[in-house]
């Protein structure tokens, strides 16, 4: 508790602030069992068992408990026990355990190491339960009797009355502390002297106590016998049949459903006052049988306090008294109750005693109790402790019902809930709550916890998409693929538990999630793979029908793709067009793509051209009237230009005409792949300047002296018909050739005849002959 001295006051606010984040975090659990203000029955070692059971919000592993008296010295508290580790159906049962006192219940659950559900029962107690029969005297009968409530909050009773008679079934949370005029059910009318009683006996003990009340005012001892008999009886005052086996059929349901649950101390017993007409014997024998007859109903020695009661009209009825007392001495188990004839006697009405007047005739009623429920009682009564809650046992069968069981067995079973009863020990539901009623083979009722079905089924579906698409080709399988959750397993219904699937075949698909009872969730989304047939087989052509080009051109290649599938090419462009400025080495091939990742046949190859460019030839002049391009390359052709304007095509010589800067390029033929020609030209020379030699025209013989056995002739306009012969400087002739038309300069080889020296060279055309001295080195 928290004393707001000094710094405590600081750590007080922290704890409340703390507590309330807690309580922000986590969900409040549902209290079934103990009822509040509930009170289970110690035995004489002051030690009790209080029976516990409800429901969570979230799953959680374990639930655990502890008791905090209500107040300081009411009671032991406990530290945290673990009462359930097996939840099932977000249901828990259990139990927990201390000494007679006035307590508040904690309960909390965890998952892992995290608290998720927390729940309360602010007053629940371990002490002493007493059940009242009889006739007025014990039900409370009269007006302005100035009945006195309890003043300790520890006095409880059952505010639950009925004036009709009891079904099997009676509330088993109907629990208030006793006030003046509050009813304790199932028939008491006012506190009468049981709240005063109450509070003598819990100053005395130190541990609450609770009343049940089961009188009827103005029964006789017959009326009591006979139904508990099953037999018709007769009020003796108002000559009306009890109904529905009343007045023993209230007393009976107390004990087989309240103290069973709750456990029992003693019937206390105030009546005789109608039976001034019953002999001694016949009050005697009624009295045990009655006693017997609970006993039989119970399978227990209920202990009895019987009071010595017999005062009808302010007159004592001694034979009733001495059959009381005989009873008391030679029943086990019964006990002496008080003697309450001279109590406020002559009392107001004759018969029914009250707190009005000069005499406070309740209140020493309550004083008389007390004296007779002594230390000789409590110690050699033997109080019956509540029996245990049975525990519903839930699992899923194959059709996804809830199986519910009781594991024990016993002479009968209803199930609430399940519109009806049955002794069946296992039962198949859907939806709703279930608890078990079970019967013992005395006839006591035995309680469960209650199963919430809805709650035991995993809460949500999950939600199933496609990895990729929906729809696939034929031949391919469509991915789905499901979410997780935590402690829930998954289940398709194709049999699967994998968190993907594949499936090539086009029907429906959903999930399940599936927890550890085998109950599945509601069914996920559906989805229905579909399967389409590929794009045909695509058809390629060149654009502009041009298959080949020179190095730095392109060539285009185009797909046909009226339905803008997707394109992938060998060379992995995606476009419909695809430019190559180089020869592809494999060709040119593509697939086209379906939207659903379905490929249709590869294409044909084709094979686009790009032709290397012929290799830049060397410009040099080759003589005093030309020009030479050299190249390795074995060109088609070769193109001039003067002054970078184009001159004419010719083959390696040009005659030129002009002074200036000459330029030149490579003119090659290719064959494209479908049969073509493809011309390609080489980049350009390098720049050579030409200028005419003014001294030299006509016929030229170059070079001399001539160093590799090669001369050449030229001549600055075209002559036809030229004839040489090459003489040695004594006369004798060594070659003899023809050049026909010389213009461009014309190679002599003189390899063969090589020799060293000086030769003469005679040049004839038309009617012309020239003569040249040439030297050999």
């Amino acid at each position: 508790m928290c004393k707001f001295k000094n710094t405590k006051i600081i750590s007080c606010l922290i704890l409340f602030l703390g507590l309330s984040s807690f309580l922000k975090l986590t969900a409040q659990l549902s209290v079934v069992y103990p009822a509040e203000r509930s009170v289970f029955q110690r035995d004489n070692s002051n030690r009790g068992i209080i029976s516990i059971s409800g429901n969570l919000v979230n799953n959680a592993d374990k639930v655990e408990a502890r008791l905090i008296p209500v107040v300081f010295g009411q009671g032991t508290g406990t530290d945290w026990i673990t009462i359930d580790s097996q939840i099932e159906g977000f249901s828990f049962t259990g139990k927990i355990e201390s000494t007679g006192g006035w307590y508040t219940l904690e309960i909390r659950s965890f998952k892992g190491i995290q608290v998720v559900d927390i729940g309360t029962v602010q007053k629940v107690g371990i002490g002493e339960v007493f059940v009242i029969a009889g006739q007025s005297n014990a039900q409370g009968f009269g007006n302005n009797i100035n009945a006195v409530g309890a003043s300790d909050d520890r006095v409880n009773g059952y505010n639950y009355y009925n004036n009709q008679f009891l079904n099997e079934s009676v509330p088993m949370d109907k629990f208030t502390k006793i006030q003046a005029n509050d009813f304790i059910g199932p028939r008491g009318l006012t506190a009468w002297c049981w709240g005063e009683l109450g509070d003598k006996l819990v100053k005395r003990l130190n541990v609450p106590v609770m009343f049940y009340n089961a009188a009827t005012e103005g029964s006789s001892l017959e009326n009591w016998v006979s139904s508990a008999a099953g037999r018709p009886t007769v009020h003796p005052y108002t000559g009306q049949q009890f109904q529905g086996g009343t007045p023993y059929s209230n007393l009976r349901i107390v004990l087989q459903n309240l103290s069973s649950l709750y456990g029992v101390r003693a019937v206390l017993w105030h009546q005789g006052e109608a039976d001034s007409f019953t002999s001694e014997s016949s009050y005697f024998d009624g009295l045990k049988t009655l006693i017997a007859e609970t006993r039989k109903n119970t399978g227990k020695n209920i202990n009895w306090v019987v009071a010595k009661a017999s005062l009808n009209a302010n007159q004592v009825f001694a034979h009733i008294i001495k059959a009381q007392n005989a009873v008391i001495n030679t029943t086990q188990l019964v006990f002496d109750g008080p003697a309450t004839d001279g109590i406020q006697f002559p009392r107001p009405d004759g018969v029914h005693f009250s707190n009005s007047g000069s005499v406070n005739g309740l209140s020493i009623l309550a004083d008389s109790w007390d004296q007779s429920l002594n230390t000789f009682f409590f110690t050699n009564s033997t109080p019956f402790k509540g029996t245990e809650l049975n525990e519903i046992k839930f699992k899923c069968d194959v059709n996804n019902l809830a199986v519910l069981r009781l594991d024990k067995s016993f002479a009968s079973i209803r199930w609430d809930g399940n519109n009806g009863s049955t002794s069946a020990s296992t039962i198949q539901v859907n939806q709703g709550d279930y608890s078990a009623v079970a019967r013992d083979a005395a006839g006591n009722y035995i309680f469960s916890n209650v199963m919430k079905v809805r709650d035991a089924y995993p809460r949500f579906a999950p939600t199933i998409t496609p990895a990729i698409s929906i729809t696939a080709c034929i031949g391919k399988t469509v991915e789905l693929k499901a979410n997780t959750v935590a402690d829930l397993s998954l289940v398709w219904n194709t049999g699967e538990t994998s968190t993907s699937i594949n499936s090539g075949e086009s029907k429906a698909f959903y999930a399940n999630f599936k927890n550890t009872f085998d109950c599945l969730s509601p069914n996920s989304n559906q989805l229905t793979p579909q399967f389409v047939n590929p794009p045909s087989k695509p058809n390629l052509e060149f654009v502009n029908n041009k298959n080949a080009d020179c190095e730095g051109g392109k060539v285009e290649v185009r797909v046909n793709n009226p339905f803008n599938f997707g394109v992938q090419w060998n060379t992995g462009e995606t476009t419909n067009t695809v430019a190559y400025t180089s020869t592809p080495p494999a060709g040119s091939f593509v697939t086209l793509y379906s939207n659903f990742d379905c490929p249709s046949p590869v294409s044909n190859t084709v094979k686009p051209l790009i032709q290397i460019l012929p290799a830049t030839p060397t410009l040099v002049q080759s003589g005093p009237y030309s020009m030479e391009a050299i190249s390795n390359d074995d060109p088609n052709q070769f193109e001039w230009y003067l002054e970078n304007k184009f001159l004419k095509v010719e083959q390696k010589d040009l005659m030129v005409t002009q002074n200036g800067y000459y330029k030149v390029n490579s003119v090659k033929n290719f064959t494209t792949p479908t049969g073509g020609t493809l011309t390609c030209k080489s980049k350009f020379s390098s720049i050579v300047s030409y200028t005419k030699n003014s001294a030299i025209s006509g016929l030229s013989v170059y070079p001399n002296p001539v160093v590799d056995g090669t001369f050449k002739l030229t001549s600055d306009t075209e002559i036809k018909n030229v004839n040489i012969q090459l003489y040695t400087s004594d006369g004798q002739l060594v070659l003899t050739s023809s050049v026909g038309t010389l213009l461009a300069p014309v190679p002599i080889h003189l390899n063969e005849h090589r020799t060293g020296g000086k030769f003469i060279l005679s040049v004839g055309y038309g009617n012309t002959k020239k003569t040249y001295n040439l030297i050999f080195e």
